[in-house]
């Protein structure tokens, strides 16, 4: 399998705020785990969840869907 990038949307703090976290894995179930190590090494550990992850393509990543 290839490496993709996914974008990883973010719940942090049941509701308050979301945002995406772009990370590069082989599938959309290890993306989600890196996606949850990412925000806790940057932002702590706290209450979120991981929405959801779609993978990136160059025509996503310019935009057009």
């Amino acid at each position: 399998m290839a490496i993709k990038k996914y974008r990883c949307r973010i719940n942090w703090l049941n509701g308050c705020e979301f945002f995406d976290v772009i990370v590069k894995a082989n599938s959309e179930r290890k993306a989600r785990i890196i996606a949850k190590e990412k925000v806790i090494k940057e932002k702590g550990y706290h209450f979120f969840m991981v929405c959801g992850c779609e993978e990136i393509t160059e025509d996503s990543a310019n935009g057009n869907r």
